[in-house]
């Protein structure tokens, strides 16, 4: 009998109930260490983009919509603030970023020049830098 599947571990259960034979067929994921992770490498930049989007809005506890939004109330700023940040330590140009997140250009390189003063001054943008910092640290995001 040949390997199972990598994704796929098929288990064959033959109970007996009443004389007759019944065949149950379950199957299971393999367990997430082993399936294939996606990196910088095999990532497309929408994909890159949407994934530090998503880890940014998950610790900054702010629906996506809103980071990119207009908004401009402290939360939300400092949450786009730390979404620039990273996409461009991660090596996306201003005309992108500004390009994706619907903001200028000029506004994109405001934000980047500004980051370490307003980190700096705001305690829970500090906080929520190192979470996200680490997270994409793990997953190797940035350099």
């Amino acid at each position: 009998m040949g390997k199972p599947s990598l994704f796929w571990v098929y288990l064959f259960i033959i109970t007996c109930c009443s004389g007759s034979s019944r065949f149950l067929f379950l199957k299971r994921k393999t367990p997430p260490a082993q399936a294939h992770k996606k990196t910088t490498d095999t990532m497309s930049k929408t994909e890159l983009f949407d994934h530090i989007l998503s880890i940014v809005a998950e610790e900054t506890e702010l629906p996506a919509v809103r980071i990119l939004s207009r908004k401009r109330d402290a939360e939300t700023v400092d949450a786009r603030y730390l979404l620039v940040y990273f996409l461009s330590d991660t090596g996306f140009t201003p005309s992108y970023i500004a390009e994706r997140i619907g903001f200028t250009e000029r506004a994109v390189t405001y934000i980047q020049t500004n980051f370490e003063e307003r980190r700096s001054v705001q305690k829970i943008l500090r906080i929520n830098y190192e979470n996200i910092r680490k997270k994409l640290r793990n997953n190797s995001f940035c350099a």
